[in-house]
Order: structure tokens, then C-alpha cells, then sequence
């Protein structure tokens, strides 16, 4: 026989080889292309989303205008997360059977122990149910599964990081969300330095002038821009870092009427918008913090509540900024017939 012929047979032979090895691996597997209504869902009609895993169950439910966390518990939701989630939803397109094997689902991450069992329902009546699984091998796809099928779909958009959250990050944690141009006066009360900030109209063609004013010793500066500008942006997106869990809630009572700080925000409305903060632990590392209008209680570093705290010189256009205060130690003291509301000295 020849040596090219026998090069040929064997060539032949090791692609027979290779096929065989392919089909016996993908014994069960079968990738095809089809076409599926598990996410034809209208946008504006979802009403409800139902979440669950193996740890918890998450509801999210319109109410009028507003998203709610309805289980565990009931709070208003995050609603620019409840609408990514619709959005990444309704645009996937459902067309690629990865696998029918089943024992590939855990591999997929779309069975019992490591899916998120998804319930969307729209006002009409209509459902969709379908387990989230892992991300797709370029981070912009998703696997899913229909319950009761043992087919797996591979899915454009990234829903596995929307619908894996837990319940807390669904929860509404913005404490204070306006424009910074709405804001008309601030009140920062601490007991190391009082501060007033008021905001001056000049021109209409001219920005506005803030005025500082430190309630412990009446001296008034006009402030720096730039240091107005960083107070302004971290009051108008001002945001928790965590929630108090209920169940310390129920056994812990908070001396709201005895604050370590308490914000002020007036708006050019006239509306109101005040918060107050107690520590949570007794190394003063977090604080719990409550809106007067809300029975929310937040939890937050103290890192967090520092940056809104300095002297009346570190607004002074004549210094540079000095580093935020340390840690507040002592108590504003408030009478307890006046709840939330912090003695200010007369103005002169």
C-alpha cells in the first residue's frame, strides 16, 4: 500500500473519530433555532413582578403611579431598577435552544437550586413564567428555561443581573432626590458647628450667591462656589447605604428627639424636606437616619453623613477646604413637645 494512501486512511479515520467523540458529548444536546413568546410582553402593562429563589420571594407591584416592594414586607421600590428590568426584559429575543438535557440545567444555572423563578404579569391579565439563569458567554446574554421544558434558551440581554437581586436592593434608597437648582436654603445642625446656607438671587443673568452663616456665633461669610456646588450635589442625590431591619426595629428604639445631626432642606416652594440621625452601633460607625415625612428607617456609614458636616471656614472663599470634622459625639438636645425640630438662635 502506498504511503499517501495510507496517510488518507488515516486522516479518514481520525475525523470518523472525532465525530463519534462530538455525538457521544452532545448525546441530548440539540441547538436549533425556534421561536418563542416566553417575553412578548407590552412594557406599559407589567403591573407585577415575582421573583423567587432559593433563599426568598420578592414581589414588586405597581401601585397607581408607583413601584412598591409588596414581599417582604411593603416599601417603595426603586422604580428606574424595576423599569430596567422590563426594558432588558421585553427586548430579548427568545430564538436558541442551547440543550435539552436536563442534567445541563445546574450547568446553566436555570434549575431549582440556582435559578430565579420570574412571574410577570401585565394589566390585561396576561403572564409570562420563566427561571433566569446565568449570564450568556459574552456577558450581553442570558440562559433561561420554561418550568416543566427541559429546553434551555440563550437570550439577548443581560437579565440575570437585574433578576438575582435581593430584596433590599429593590427598595427605594434615595433619602433626598431634587434638582440642586430647587434647593433654597440648607440647615446643617450638628453640635461642633451650626451652619445656615441661603440662597441669594443677583441677576437673573448672573448665578446665585449663597451666604453662610454659623448658628453658634452668628458670623456670616459669603461661600465659595465650588464648595456650595459640592454640598448642593451631595444633598440633592442624597442616598442610604442600607435599611434598619425590621426585626431591630421592633426591639431597638431610636431617640429621634435627641439627635447627632439633623439636615434641613428648603426648596424654592416652600416645601420642607428634614432628616435626623441617631447612632446604630456604639463605635459610632453607622448611623440610623429618618425623614420626618417617613417611617423608613435607613442605615448609613458614618463616612457617608461626614461629607455633609464642616466648619463655616471651610466655605470661606479666602481658605482651602479642610478635611470634614471628626466623629460627632455629643447630642442636639430637642424638646420633646416639638419632635424633629432643632432649637436655631434668632437671626439678628
Amino acid at each position: 500500500m502506498k504511503k499517501s494512501t495510507i496517510i488518507v486512511i488515516v486522516i479518514f479515520l481520525l475525523l470518523v473519530g472525532i465525530y463519534v467523540l462530538i455525538s457521544l458529548f452532545s448525546k441530548g444536546e440539540k441547538t436549533s433555532t425556534v421561536e418563542s413568546d416566553i417575553l412578548d410582553l407590552d412594557s406599559l402593562k407589567v403591573e407585577y413582578i415575582e421573583l423567587n429563589t432559593l433563599l426568598e420571594k420578592v414581589v414588586l407591584e405597581k401601585k397607581g403611579d408607583m413601584w412598591m416592594v409588596t414581599e417582604p414586607g411593603e416599601y417603595e421600590a426603586n422604580a428606574d431598577m424595576v423599569w430596567k428590568l422590563i426594558s432588558e426584559t421585553v427586548k430579548g429575543e427568545v430564538d436558541d435552544i442551547i440543550s435539552e438535557n436536563p442534567e445541563k440545567h445546574a450547568l446553566f444555572e436555570v434549575d431549582s437550586l440556582n435559578g430565579t423563578r420570574a412571574v410577570i404579569r401585565e394589566s390585561g391579565g396576561k403572564s409570562s413564567e420563566f427561571i433566569v439563569g446565568k449570564m450568556g458567554p459574552n456577558y450581553s446574554t442570558t440562559y433561561i428555561r420554561e418550568p416543566g421544558s427541559d429546553a434551555v434558551y440563550l437570550v439577548e440581554g443581560r437579565l440575570s443581573q437585574f433578576y438575582k437581586r435581593n430584596a433590599s436592593s429593590w427598595r427605594n434608597k434615595d433619602i433626598v432626590k431634587v434638582d440642586k437648582n430647587d434647593i433654597a436654603q440648607i440647615v446643617l445642625l450638628q453640635p461642633e458647628s451650626s451652619l445656615k446656607f441661603v440662597r441669594q438671587a443677583v441677576a437673573d443673568t448672573l448665578p446665585s450667591v449663597w451666604i453662610a452663616e454659623d448658628l453658634n456665633t452668628n458670623a456670616t461669610i459669603t461661600a465659595d462656589p465650588q464648595e456650595i456646588d459640592r454640598l448642593l450635589n451631595s444633598i440633592a442625590n442624597f442616598k442610604t447605604n442600607d435599611f434598619v431591619p425590621v426585626s431591630d426595629t421592633d426591639s431597638v428604639s431610636f431617640d429621634f428627639a435627641n439627635p447627632q445631626f439633623r439636615v434641613e432642606v428648603t426648596l424654592n416652594d416652600g416645601s420642607l424636606i428634614a432628616f435626623s440621625g441617631v447612632p446604630e452601633d456604639e463605635e459610632g460607625n453607622k448611623f440610623v437616619v429618618k425623614r420626618d415625612d417617613k417611617d423608613v428607617l435607613y442605615s448609613l456609614y458614618k463616612g457617608s453623613t461626614q461629607r455633609l458636616f464642616k466648619s463655616i471656614d471651610d466655605f470661606s472663599m479666602s481658605t482651602q477646604a479642610a478635611p470634614p470634622t471628626g466623629a460627632i459625639q455629643q447630642t442636639i438636645q430637642i424638646p420633646q413637645n416639638v419632635p424633629l425640630n432643632v432649637n436655631i438662635p434668632d437671626e439678628e
